[in-house]
């Protein structure tokens, strides 16, 4: 596996590096792990971006196959055109990491063709949530 860039490196479109594994912190039980990514879309191509990574789109659905996905959210930015924000929720990084390692082949095939519609992908961040339950 490529190493993680930093989360504010851009990287080339449709990669999606893993975080590195390490131990959960103390504390942090019932945290959900989240990953946030940065797209810039082509223009013209928004539609259908927003329907291949929408709420009903073939990310949300090929993830939430996994009962350890808790959602996937794609946010607009009203501030920028073409620039998308999603969000993906998993039990824990242990769930995601695992569900990635099992299904290498379709990942890196939906990878392939989300690329074909954006001119970047940024990863921003990737940790537990914070909150919830003491």
């Amino acid at each position: 596996m490529k190493p993680r860039p930093r989360p504010t490196a851009p990287i080339k479109p449709g990669r999606r590096p893993t975080a590195p594994t390490s131990a959960k912190p103390r504390g942090s039980e019932g945290a959900e792990y989240v990953i946030v990514w940065r797209f810039q879309v082509k223009p013209g191509r928004e539609a259908e971006f927003e329907r291949m990574y929408g709420p009903t789109g073939e990310w949300a659905t090929f993830f939430t196959t996994d009962s350890k996905c808790h959602g996937t959210v794609l946010v607009r930015d009203a501030a920028r055109a073409g620039s998308y924000v999603t969000i993906d929720t998993w039990a824990s990084r242990a769930a995601y990491e695992t569900f990635r390692a099992w299904n290498r082949a379709a990942y890196a095939a939906l990878d392939r063709r989300g690329e074909e519609l954006t001119v970047e992908e940024t990863a921003i961040a990737a940790g537990e949530s914070v909150g919830g339950e003491p």
